[in-house]
């Protein structure tokens, strides 16, 4: 039971700050990709594909 508790706290001792410091340097890098490649002004603001079609049944009153 003891062996048991101790690898719990271990894994939450060690767990929580890694993942920490994993988003810290994963954000880190994210900025520097974002930088070497920035987004184009038109690409942004357009959404991609077709406009989304909506399709109604016959005789469907349920969403009105």
């Amino acid at each position: 039971m003891d062996v048991m508790i101790g690898i719990i706290v271990l894994c939450v001792v060690i767990g929580v700050p890694g993942t920490l410091l994993w988003w810290k340097i994963a954000d880190q890098w994210a900025d520097a990709e974002h930088k070497r490649f920035p987004v184009k002004k038109g690409r942004a603001e357009t959404p991609a594909g077709p406009e989304p079609t909506v399709v109604e049944m016959p005789g469907d009153e349920a969403g009105r």
